[in-house]
């Protein structure tokens, strides 16, 4: 693409979609960025300041992310930790009661449904786990976060921001 053409397209960007192309701009081709660099000075663009985000409605106390909540990494972690061992937790007394169920307790049907039962519990668990996690309420919105980086309806991250770049 010539530096013409990208110059035509940014020209067609509202400023909310130059905001984003100017946040990626060290991704860019050489006549993209001064093609870019023309358009904001054409513009007279400035950067719109980041949303300052308070933990709770009329506090003066700031937070960057879900991630500076409690209950939020709290949640993360028992997640990340179920996550990473369930399948032992589940399988292993599941496995276990079986092989015992057969040579101990003489193929007692209660021993095995004990077995089953464990399993189910356990799965039970993680499909919670994973709705408490995915319905995790924004607490600037008090909405539904759902599953994106940001929430859907005000824009509140999930992770706090990283040095892009860098």
């Amino acid at each position: 693409m010539s530096k013409e053409t990208f110059r035509e397209h940014y020209e067609e960007l509202t400023d909310d979609q130059l905001a984003q192309v100017l946040a990626d701009k060290q991704d860019l081709v050489p006549d993209a960025v001064d093609a870019l660099e023309q358009e904001l000075q054409r513009r007279h663009f400035v950067m719109p300041e980041p949303p300052q985000w308070t933990r709770q409605p009329g506090s003066e106390e700031r937070v960057e992310s879900l991630e500076d909540y409690d209950e939020y990494r709290n949640l993360v972690q028992r997640k990340k930790t179920f996550g990473r061992y369930w399948y032992l937790v589940a399988m292993g007394p599941f496995v276990l009661g079986l092989v015992f169920a057969k040579t101990l307790f003489e193929n007692s049907i209660a021993f095995i449904v004990v077995t089953l039962s464990w399993a189910a519990c356990v799965a039970v668990y993680g499909l919670i786990l994973n709705a408490r996690f995915l319905g995790f309420e924004c607490p600037q919105c008090s909405k539904g976060f759902g599953r994106e980086a940001e929430c859907f309806n005000c824009g509140f991250p999930r992770s706090k921001p990283t040095a892009r770049g860098a």
